[in-house]
């Protein structure tokens, strides 16, 4: 077996400047093209530009008025008004050329028509009074932007003004996103999804270059998306060669670790060289660095994650080299761990946060660290960096986030509102419909399990925590203030003085044994869980299912060694369904929603209360308010209804909870 190993574990700064300086000497200058000034937005000046002509290029009015000369208006006054005939003056709207003779304007407003041609004014005029002069915006040969100013729409107004109709630019650069993998297939076959014999298992949907593209288009370039190409030595030959002819850089998606089928190493050293294969960063560690004629090649590993960090790390900075710029500084803030990160000495390790802003402080929660799960991509604000020489940081410790939404992102921040807690399909939708006016969506919800939220609450990293957490020696449900972990939570977040929390219902929602669809092992309870042909399912520790189920299982007498695939956890109610759907296990405990959700079948044995849990001071909140109204909303009540095991009858009710 020939497997391709890394030759390097160079640092992510280090890999970079290898790159760099391997480049051809005129590659780095890129092409310059002329073009409309109309359709320039966002375009890099190759040139500086200078006004053609001035603006305004002749004297016009700038109000509707009259216009005359001001020396005849001297002595005017409310106690002798000074009375004009026509041609002494002339009436003109805003923007009409001053008549010639005339060196100023009367607001129509100040003029006392009194007869056909005849006007009457109470007061004198200045010489040039209301009158816009030549060059008063801009003045021929004016100097009006320098080269490498990006355009923005404001800068075309501004040039079409002074009289520029076409303007030198930077060529965009041309960036080839070329999928590799006998198992891509493209987008388009999501739509056999749900088809029998549609998309097959090991199939897996090419995504990475429409993610690609979108940051190209973002950083000033042109993408160049390209059909995925199989495993095939010959081909993806073929397809380098005609994406360095084609582009000035090229990008292979996957094939870059270490696999049998993993030929982008190889193929990059048929036409040029590899420089780097394999960087010390994480995720993303194979990505491999080449050259082919004098142009760079990117080999970006196949994990969407990895592929993402991959791309900005080094193909970022290629992509505004050509525009003959530097790549801006990210926008950054300084955010508190919500939890401890460890990490490996020796890598940098790049980690995905949701941040919140809660009280005056902003803290960062850390999202699953795969480099496959695309959706804590997503959801997340922006990137920890934990550098090669730290084991990584503790929980409290402060670190800084690079959004990745920028500007825009912080102010979002600002006015987010974040529950964690009990994972609930109910509760995602909720978060849909929490609208603040002139807000917009506020709603930031993470399933974290109840145990987590609650902890999370009190210790001041989210504003609620949704639990569903019962007592499992009586089975009783408490009210969520009066459970152990928000007891001394003054004390927990250091806040002054004691939380009065508030406890607002979402639902009662039914609990039970999610199994195949027409429940081929013949499920009816609890007590089938100890039995051999069964394969079970479970959720985390600290979740309210979790408690659930040890309190069912004490009350049967189950010792849950007994229950195989006890140890089994899923992070959601879905994730249970979907591992029961996909056959590799035959039973999970989980909410009717869930089941209904993926089509399964559902053996009904518990109805449990949902709640959240807030401080009165944000629950009082803008933000708090639109929470209640979305809950108390028909829209919000049908669309919950609509999943399925929902009793909503009183949802949005508040509750003190005070301790």
């Amino acid at each position: 077996m020939n497997r391709r190993v890394y030759l390097d574990n160079q640092p992510v700064d280090r890999a970079l400047d290898t790159l760099l300086s391997a480049l051809s000497e005129g590659w780095g200058q890129g092409e310059t093209i002329a073009v409309a000034t109309g359709a320039a937005l966002n375009r890099v000046l190759a040139r500086s530009v200078v006004a053609a002509i001035s603006a305004p290029h002749y004297h016009g009015s700038a109000m509707d008025g009259i216009a005359l000369r001001a020396a005849d208006t001297f002595g005017a006054s409310p106690a002798r008004p000074l009375r004009l005939k026509e041609p002494a003056f002339r009436p003109v709207d805003t923007g009409d050329p001053i008549p010639e003779g005339c060196d100023a304007v009367v607001m129509i407003e100040d003029v006392v028509v009194t007869g056909e041609g005849e006007v009457e004014i109470a007061a004198p005029a200045r010489p040039w009074q209301h009158v816009r002069s030549v060059g008063e915006d801009v003045v021929e040969g004016t100097l009006l932007f320098s080269e490498g100013h990006r355009l923005a729409p404001q800068d075309i107004g501004h040039l079409l003004t002074s009289g520029v109709s076409e303007v030198d630019v930077m060529k965009r650069p041309r960036v080839a996103l070329i999928p590799t993998g006998t198992e891509i297939v493209a987008p388009e076959a999501v739509a056999d999804l749900r088809k029998p014999g549609g998309l097959k298992p090991g199939a897996i949907i090419e995504s990475n270059t429409a993610v690609q593209a979108g940051l190209v288009l973002g950083w000033g370039g042109e993408p160049m998306r390209r059909d995925p190409v199989p495993d095939d030595r010959e081909q993806l030959l073929a397809a380098l060669k005609a994406g360095v002819e084609e582009a000035d850089i090229t990008v292979m998606n996957a094939g870059s670790s270490a696999g049998t089928e993993d030929y982008t190493a190889w193929c990059i050293e048929q036409m040029g060289a590899v420089l780097v294969h394999g960087v010390a960063m994480k995720p993303g560690k194979p990505v491999i660095l080449g050259v082919v004629e004098g142009k760079p090649v990117i080999g970006c590993p196949g994990y969407p994650v990895s592929a993402y960090l991959a791309f900005h790390l080094f193909v970022r900075p290629l992509v505004y080299r050509l525009q003959g710029l530097e790549p801006p500084e990210p926008e950054q803030l300084t955010a508190r761990v919500a939890r401890a990160l460890p990490s490996r000495l020796g890598q940098d390790e790049f980690i995905r946060v949701a941040v919140a802003r809660v009280g005056n402080d902003y803290i960062a929660h850390s999202l699953n660290r795969g480099a496959g799960v695309t959706r804590s991509l997503a959801l997340a604000d922006g990137f920890v960096r934990i550098g090669p020489l730290s084991q990584g940081l503790g929980a409290g410790s402060r670190a800084s986030v690079e959004l990745i939404h920028g500007i825009d992102g912080r102010a979002q921040l600002n006015r987010g509102f974040l529950i964690l807690g009990a994972h609930d399909p109910a509760l995602e939708r909720l978060a849909e419909s929490v609208k603040a006016p002139g807000v917009g969506t506020v709603l930031r919800y993470l399933g974290t399990g109840s145990g987590a939220g609650l902890q999370s609450l009190a210790k001041g990293l989210c504003h609620g925590a949704a639990t569903s957490l019962m007592d499992p020696e009586s089975g009783e449900y408490p009210r969520p203030a009066a459970l152990p972990l928000l007891a001394g939570a003054g004390e927990a977040d250091d806040r002054e003085h004691e939380q009065h929390w508030m406890v607002v219902e979402v639902a009662r929602r039914q609990q039970g044994l999610i199994v195949p669809l027409g429940n081929p092992q013949g499920v009816r309870g609890i007590g089938d869980l100890a039995r051999a042909d069964l394969l079970f399912a479970n959720r985390p520790v600290g979740s309210g299912t979790r408690a659930l189920l040890d309190y069912l299982l004490g009350r049967e007498g189950i010792d849950h060694q007994d229950v195989s695939g006890y140890r089994r956890e899923k992070a959601s109610h879905l994730a249970v369904a979907a591992v029961v759907k996909s056959g590799s296990a035959t039973v999970g405990l989980g909410c009717r929603s869930a089941a209904e959700a993926l089509g399964l079948d559902f053996v009904p044995l518990w109805e449990e209360p949902l709640r959240l849990v807030l401080s009165q001071e944000d629950l009082a909140s803008s933000a708090g308010q639109a929470l209640l109204a979305a809950l108390r909303s028909e829209r919000w009540r049908k669309a919950a209804a609509g999943l399925g095991g929902y009793d909503l009858s009183a949802a949005g009710r508040v509750e003190e909870g005070s301790l």
